[in-house]
């Protein structure tokens, strides 16, 4: 007797167990294989939205100044602001360390991975997938998809590339999200009381961290509407549907959902919202069936030439055949959803990985004017692919009696994700080493030129060295490729110019050229605004009338744009010194965009100046309204203080303007 309880013991522990020690195990050897990129340095979009955001890289620890780092982001409408908050926390703490906070990247993402541990352990208690996923399938699906997931090449930026925490932090609370739906599913379906507050309030309270982390946690929604259609079904445990699962949705899910298609469609059908895009939006439905595709390809099978940290060097899709891949790419996409479809009742995990996919790629996949590829968008959706490949190799037959194969398989392919996974770690921990990497393995694309030069400047000794000679170089190649934009020449103007070496007239007239034939990105906006500092902090010493002669073109062509409206305001004030042009121009900037505070801040800066302090009182109101969480209190008080001084001495201000 004391035997076979002694057995019966050993196989529980096995069965609970073992799979926990495994996923610590997999935990401790992803922070292993990512500890070597830890030693990195920040790229690209982490300078504009952290580096140079001195709201966040010069936080402390006072209520105003974490909450003006909080909201002090220019992505996304609603600014974003957990992710904000979480960069300053950090840099009030540890300083500007691009390791500090590589490191807390990599938290969450162990976190993540945990939590998927725990969503797909949990799944495998509903009804419908109870018989389909059982003894080692059910033991060891959860730990094999954590494993995969946390160990996947692809999602490398959402880890070492700081800004993407936007990404991972709001990927923690959907997955928080959609285990507290699942779990209250199960206890509904057992009677449970509170279940339905339970499973309605973890849903909302996820929604909403998730949104203000970042815009696309509106697809919790998405992904919770798959879970509950597969695993669910929208039924009660006696069978019948249940009304309270379908209101839910309907008002959770549904009604929002048309709202937000029915404000931002009509503006991508007229073309609209794609004004600062090099494609339009057949162009870019077209061409996402072909990155769906190579999603789809990063995910399964990466390779480490393939994985990149740009890639806007990806060919727009003109037509069906233009390129025929398209064509190919998406009826391969139709018959994988048709698949999923036609497989749902039997076999409901292989259907819900491949549905989880999809509905990850619902909204950043369509008609949005997004960039049109990105790896970190399939940071939560890549998760459905797991499911459904290692459902296929621990659930189905062909696999069952062949435990030496099936066991080899999954070894193999996730120590193989480990191993791409820690050389692409190796090279992203070191500056110079990614950048010649990313540029000799993609050399069609301008932002890796670009930042192979931007890194070779900033380690440049002097002007005479070779670094500074290849890196102009790679400035020039920059600008020479397609979609290079302003970025290059204008970095080839200020590493020029604060050398005190000849400023090419040619550059100017390149950007020139630009600014008239396409449509002005966001990075083109800040290589605008990087020469009017570059200037205005007397580093360069260019002719500054050619730059506004830039701007004046810019705003030409582009006169709704309130980013480059303000530019040229800024132009107007600090180099030309027309202070009444400066002034219209900065009303006209806050005509198109009422609700930016750095709008209303540069216009009351400018009023105080300029004597009008009546104006200046009203702008501090409307600045008042923007004050949430008090991020503007400090900027009031001093706009307050500079004119109760003004009033005193009855005269205008200082002449300058910020």
């Amino acid at each position: 007797m004391s035997n076979f309880f002694n057995s019966v013991m050993r196989v529980r522990f096995l069965n609970r167990g073992l799979p926990y020690i495994a996923l610590f195990c997999i935990l401790a050897l992803t922070g292993w294989v990512y500890s070597d990129g830890l030693k990195g340095w920040f790229v690209f979009d982490d300078f504009p939205n952290i580096v140079q955001n001195p709201a966040i890289a010069h936080a402390h620890f006072t209520f105003s100044s974490l909450a003006r780092a909080a909201f002090s982001s220019r992505a996304g409408p609603l600014k974003r602001p957990l992710a904000s908050l979480s960069f300053a926390l950090q840099t009030a703490a540890f300083g500007l360390s691009p390791f500090a906070l590589k490191l807390g990247n990599l938290i969450v993402h162990l976190l993540n991975g945990a939590l998927i541990f725990l969503l797909v352990r949990k799944m495998l208690g509903a009804p419908s997938v109870q018989g389909t996923c059982q003894g080692k399938c059910a033991i060891w699906l959860p730990v094999v998809v954590a494993g995969a997931w946390l160990l996947a090449p692809i999602n490398l930026t959402a880890v070492l590339y700081v800004v993407q925490r936007m990404e991972s932090m709001s990927t923690l609370f959907m997955l928080l999200g959609l285990l507290s739906y699942v779990e209250g599913r199960l206890r509904l379906l057992r009677d449970r009381p509170n279940a339905l507050l339970f499973t309605v309030g973890g849903l909302l309270g996820s929604l909403a961290l998730a949104v203000l982390t970042k815009e696309t946690g509106v697809m919790l929604m998405a992904y919770a509407l798959v879970l509950e259609w597969v695993l669910f079904e929208f039924k009660t445990a006696s069978g019948r549907t249940d009304h309270r699962i379908v209101s839910t949705f309907i008002v959770l899910a549904l009604i929002p959902g048309i709202a937000g298609v029915a404000m931002t469609l009509p503006a991508a059908i007229n073309g609209q919202a794609y004004a600062g895009r090099p494609f339009d939006l057949s162009e870019r439905l077209l061409t996402e069936g072909r990155v769906l595709a190579d999603y789809l390809h990063w995910i399964v099978a990466p390779s480490l030439g393939g994985l990149t940290l740009y890639h806007d060097d990806f060919r727009i899709s003109s037509g069906w055949l233009s390129p025929p891949s398209t064509l190919a790419a998406w009826l391969f996409l139709g018959a994988l959803l048709g698949f999923a479809l036609w497989i749902k009742k039997h076999r409901p995990l292989i259907a819900l990985g491949i549905l989880f996919f999809f509905a990850g790629h619902a909204l950043v996949s369509t008609y949005l004017p997004l960039e049109l590829a990105d790896e970190y968008r399939n940071y939560l959706p890549g998760v459905g692919i797991f499911l459904a490949a290692f459902a296929v190799l621990l659930g189905e037959p062909f696999f069952r009696n062949r435990s030496v194969l099936r066991v080899g398989i999954i070894a193999a392919v996730i120590a193989f994700y480990g191993f791409v996974t820690y050389l692409r770690a190796h090279i992203w921990s070191d500056p110079v080493r990614l950048a010649y990497f990313e540029s000799v393995h993609h050399p069609a694309s301008p932002r890796a030129a670009y930042e192979l030069g931007s890194t070779l400047a900033m380690i440049a000794p002097s002007p005479k060295s070779v670094q500074f000679s290849d890196a102009l170089r790679s400035f020039e190649r920059a600008a020479q490729l397609p979609g290079a934009g302003l970025l290059p020449p204008a970095e080839e103007i200020i590493l020029s110019s604060k050398n005190r070496l000849p400023v090419q007239p040619s550059w100017w007239s390149r950007m020139a050229w630009d600014v008239r034939a396409h449509p002005l990105s966001p990075q083109d906006v800040n290589a605008l605004y990087a020469l009017i500092e570059c200037s205005l902090k007397k580093i360069c010493t260019y002719d500054t009338r050619s730059l506004g002669a830039l701007l004046g073109l810019a705003v030409d062509g582009n006169p709704d744009r309130a980013d480059l409206v303000t530019l040229d305001a800024n132009y107007e004030v600090n180099f030309a010194h027309d202070y009444t042009n400066g002034l219209a121009l900065m009303q006209r900037a806050l005509a198109l965009n009422p609700q930016n505070a750095d709008y209303w801040r540069n216009l009351i800066s400018l009023q105080v100046a300029m004597g009008q302090l009546s104006q200046a009182r009203v702008g501090i109101e409307r600045l008042r309204e923007l004050n949430h969480l008090g991020s503007e209190t400090r900027a009031i008080r001093a706009f307050t203080a500079s004119l109760e001084k003004c009033a005193r001495m009855r005269m205008p201000g200082a002449r300058h303007a910020s």
